[in-house]
């Protein structure tokens, strides 16, 4: 048994006296040639090997740490560049639809039976502002609720208040504004006529009626969209969501 110690001794002893003290040699060309000779020639190319890096058994290994000599830099084409402070930046590329504000997107539908008198906006494109006439309906139904408003405001006392004020909330509901209700009030003169109006300023993207068509209630008129301010909705990958914040600029 001490003679098989003594000799795993000598056989490891000159190899740690080695790496201790002597540099390693490898081929630019085929790092995997080594020696720890200098001077000696690569068995493949018949390069000279060149120091690759200093072997020191005492250092502590670190797990975290990849050293590679200038000749395996090269040969595996591995680049660098000074450590310095600066910001992370990353382009992240994504495909997408731009839209129009959701937000500021209407739909009008008919808010009492009737017939298409006239139409004041008949293509799509049209530029309108808020409270301007999109299209005129002629209505009985409202011909019915006005003449009813009118009789109780002439009736005076006669009706509640309670029932005016209803009288009055009815017309609201079909479609006739606070000031339209107010001349109907100085001049009690009903009418059968509805103006539909535009509720915001926008592009008219969809019009779905023509003079002369009946349509019923709640049927679709018109379609206004605000392109003022736009939306680009687009999809990403999980993994990038942490690169994307609330109100982030982006180009």
């Amino acid at each position: 048994m001490n003679h098989f110690r003594l000799f795993l001794l000598l056989a490891f002893l000159p190899a740690g006296l080695i790496a201790a003290s002597a540099h390693v040699y490898q081929c630019p060309m085929h790092p995997w040639i080594k020696s720890d000779q200098p001077g000696d020639k690569c068995t493949i190319c018949g390069m000279a090997l060149v120091a690759a890096k200093t072997v020191d058994a005492d250092a502590p290994a670190d797990p975290n740490l990849v050293t590679l000599s200038p000749a395996q830099a090269s040969v595996t084409g591995v680049a660098t560049t000074a450590i310095a402070r600066g910001p992370l930046n990353r382009t992240l590329r994504v495909n997408g639809v731009v839209d129009d504000d959701e937000t500021r997107h209407r739909i009008l539908a008919a808010r009492v039976p009737g017939r298409i008198e006239k139409l004041f906006v008949n293509y799509l494109g049209a530029e309108v502002r808020t409270g301007e006439p999109l299209a005129t309906i002629f209505s009985p139904e409202m011909l019915t609720a006005q003449r009813t408003y009118v009789e109780q405001l002439r009736g005076g006392e006669a009706f509640a208040t309670s029932t005016r004020a209803a009288a009055r909330e009815r017309l609201l509901e079909l479609g006739l504004t606070e000031e339209e209700i107010r001349i109907l009030e100085a001049t009690l003169e009903p009418t059968a006529m509805v103006t539909v109006r535009a509720p915001m300023s926008g592009t008219v993207v969809t019009r779905d009626v023509y003079e002369g068509q009946y349509v019923a209630l709640n049927d679709r008129l018109f379609e206004i969209g605000d392109f003022a301010r736009m939306w680009f909705v687009f999809d990403v990958y999980e993994p990038d969501l942490a690169w994307l914040k609330v109100g982030q600029t982006v180009e």
